[in-house]
């Protein structure tokens, strides 16, 4: 399995790189730098699973964009990301070593059964909708 990590280069980063090359695990990473918009569906679509392990995302976009390419998402319990993915996403403690490992099995396993309902919930989160949702929003506060 090769681990792809998009975006640019950081300190965080730099330091994670150490940690692979000394575990003798740098040859199954890759930095391709930021993916061009363009680019990103058919990455996330080949892609067998797509962590999305950060406590900090707002809305959760990237799992949607996963999601819509038909790509298992792994999400921190009780968070936005796993919030947006619903029943469909493999939640769990990002933490906890043991938990993204089983997490990653999981997916791997699941990843042709999801596909479709991955897609079809994206599906779900239409700019309608949340227009409708702010419209309600506001017919409320009046």
């Amino acid at each position: 399995m090769q681990l792809v990590v998009t975006g640019g280069d950081t300190p965080e980063l730099r330091r994670d790189l150490g940690l692979a090359s000394r575990l003798l695990l740098a040859r199954f990473v890759s930095t391709p730098d930021v993916i061009a918009e363009e680019d990103l569906p058919s990455l996330l679509r080949l892609s067998t699973v797509v962590p999305v392990l950060s406590r900090s995302e707002g809305f959760a976009l990237p799992v949607l964009e996963a999601m819509a390419s038909g790509t298992p998402i792994l999400v921190p319990n009780d968070s936005a990301q796993a919030e947006v993915a619903g029943p469909l996403g493999i939640g769990v403690d990002p933490d906890d070593a043991g938990s993204v490992a089983d997490g990653f099995e999981r997916a791997i396993r699941e990843r042709e059964s999801l596909r479709y309902k991955l897609s079809a919930r994206a599906r779900e989160f239409t700019w309608d909708r949340c227009a409708a949702g702010i419209e309600s929003i506001w017919e409320e506060l009046a």
